[in-house]
């Protein structure tokens, strides 16, 4: 599990956008838990951060056609995949990620 913190423009700059060649930059790894004989993965986070984004990412050995998320949260969140593109800056980003 991934947290990539937001960092929001100064308030006096005007038309900035996202560093697109680099929407990763301040990843860190939150969490990380090796998969289960029962083909599951359990990791629990006490809280998160609304200027944030978060990136579950499951990896195993062997392909598992019956994968599935499933969030527990106190508040409404919204969720999509990571285009192709964005995929390849994430896994550049991952290897020099750091702990949280």
């Amino acid at each position: 599990f991934y947290r990539c913190r937001i960092v929001a423009p100064p308030q006096n700059a005007v038309g900035l956008q996202q560093n697109v060649s680099n929407p990763f930059r301040n990843l860190e790894l939150v969490a990380e838990r090796p998969v289960a004989r029962a083909h599951s993965v359990v990791v629990e986070l006490p809280s998160l951060e609304p200027a944030s984004l978060y990136i579950a990412i499951m990896e195993a050995s062997q392909p598992c056609p019956w994968a599935v998320l499933r969030l527990l949260t106190a508040a409404p969140l919204r969720m999509r995949e990571l285009s192709s593109r964005e995929y390849e800056f994430f896994r550049e980003a991952e290897a020099s990620s750091s702990t949280a």
